[in-house]
């Protein structure tokens, strides 16, 4: 890891390789204004080889000149919550939630020429702090996209909030694991 605190990169092998890249992201600023998400603890693993020297999409510059192979983009999964909250970012305790995650890579990666495996994902939640996890209802809604419908408990049972984590991988062992700590807040 080196760059800058705003642009880390990070050099990886000259052959093909499996690596592992884990980030822990903390929420600066006053810990009681920052009651959602106030940590995400993320860690991929993919696999990579060295690129072709135009293997850029159209549109990316390499945002560090003059490095030894260049630059390229990694298969490293995103993760994408369409939470449906209202507009405090809050759902209701005591009924059910339901919402989409969309899985993938970034959409110039390619597996030979053809589009990556579609990923799937599995999913747990806790309204206790973290202390104990669930899993949801979940059914694919399309390429790569999941519906998951959490079953929130009455709001005195909660510590008032959705914690979540999530475990996705695709067909070409590349993996995302990813805890959101207080995703949402429950009224």
């Amino acid at each position: 890891n080196s760059g800058s605190s705003t642009t880390p990169w990070f050099g990886l092998g000259a052959g093909p390789g499996t690596y592992r890249l884990e980030m822990e992201g903390v929420q600066p600023g006053v810990p009681q204004l920052r009651t959602l998400a106030p940590r995400i603890h993320a860690a991929w693993t993919f696999r990579s080889t060295r690129p072709a020297a135009d293997a850029l999409p159209a549109g990316y510059r390499c945002p560090f000149t003059g490095l030894e192979g260049g630059c390229a983009v990694q298969p490293l999964l995103q993760l994408d919550y369409q939470l449906d909250l209202d507009l405090l970012n809050r759902a209701a305790a005591g009924s059910r939630h339901t919402f989409t995650v969309e899985v993938a890579p970034h959409s110039a990666v390619t597996e030979q020429g053809r589009p990556v495996t579609p990923p799937g994902v599995r999913m747990w939640y806790s309204t206790d702090g973290g202390e104990t996890w669930h899993q949801p209802r979940m059914r694919p809604a399309g390429r790569g996209t999941f519906e998951v419908t959490i079953t929130h408990p009455p709001l005195a049972a909660t510590d008032g909030y959705v914690w979540l984590r999530a475990d996705a991988r695709d067909g070409a062992g590349n993996r995302v694991e990813q805890t959101i700590e207080r995703a949402y807040a429950l009224h």
